[in-house]
């Protein structure tokens, strides 16, 4: 079932057919579409923790999830566009991801 949830003027979009609302937490709190700052500096500055870059992550395109080496796929949940071009991945395990316009990524997790 896909599901779509509204917060401060950004649609977030299920992206699994087993995810649910309560899976996004306080995780788009976070962030304003009327906030002209990109989405990595709203998260650090309304986040307790900040936020930390974690690499070695990539991205599959076929089926949009996260890859770590050695570990399981990291299963996309949510995605929002925001005014700015970025798009905003929520992942399991409160994996966040920000996408460029031109394709570049930074990933933090927030939890």
């Amino acid at each position: 079932m896909q599901h779509m949830v509204e917060t401060n003027g950004i649609y977030w979009h299920s992206q699994h057919e087993r995810s649910h609302p309560d899976q996004l937490g306080f995780i788009p709190d976070f962030l304003s579409a009327y906030d002209s700052k990109p989405a990595i500096e709203q998260f650090a500055e309304n986040y307790c923790g900040g936020w930390m870059d974690f690499k070695g992550f990539t991205y599959d395109e076929q089926t949009g999830a996260l890859k770590y080496p050695e570990d399981p796929d990291t299963a996309l949940l949510y995605a929002a566009h925001l005014p700015n071009g970025e798009v905003v991945r929520i992942y399991q395990h409160a994996w966040v991801a920000v996408f460029q316009p031109d394709g570049s990524f930074r990933v933090a997790r927030l939890d």
